[in-house]
């Protein structure tokens, strides 16, 4: 079985520096146009998450990537985990801009109109990475489920104990759970 390769801390700020940029970096690079939907679709994706929140009964974590702090640092570390492995696009929707959603295993991107179609496709084929922490590589008896989003995407991963303090004291107080 191949293996994900969870990157180091200055592979994360290379990507967030690459990857992350200012609003008129993106106008400059697109276009008023396309930094517009790509905006919209941020938007939807942060409100999406805040609907879900009650179906995450171990962990849910909220954060802006705007301004690159612990939390997106986070998210982008699952990310290169995933891409590191494979992303396998569950629809064709992923190419647009709109609200997508990464699963880190399998590592899969759908659009979130598609998801709940094929999650249970998802399901049947079961987990590639069983008891192996999403942001760490760590190997545990017990992970946590969370959420991130980053950008115009929701990551949905599993984290150890560890991980998951670092997530909860990455993020404002406003947007932890309800204990």
């Amino acid at each position: 079985m191949r293996k994900r390769r969870f990157p180091t801390d200055a592979e994360v700020d290379r990507w967030i520096a690459d990857h992350l940029a200012d609003l008129d970096v993106i106008v400059a690079a697109y276009g008023p146009a396309k930094a517009d939907q790509i905006q919209a679709a941020s938007r939807d994706t942060m409100a999406l998450s805040r609907r879900l929140a009650p179906l995450f009964s171990a962990g849910r974590i909220e954060f802006e990537s705007d301004a690159p702090g612990p939390g997106t640092r986070m998210a982008v570390r699952m990310y290169l985990a995933a891409e590191s492995y494979g992303i396998r696009p569950a629809c064709p929707h992923v190419e647009t801009d709109r609200p997508l959603t990464l699963m880190c295993d399998p590592p899969t991107v759908s659009c979130t109109t598609c998801l709940p179609l094929i999650l249970p496709g998802l399901m049947f084929r079961g987990f590639r990475f069983n008891h192996v922490c999403d942001h760490c590589g760590r190997q545990v008896k017990t992970l946590a489920a969370v959420a991130a989003t980053l950008g115009c995407m929701m990551i949905h991963g599993h984290v150890c104990r560890p991980c998951k303090s670092a997530f909860l004291g990455a993020v404002a107080p406003h947007s932890r759970p309800a204990e």
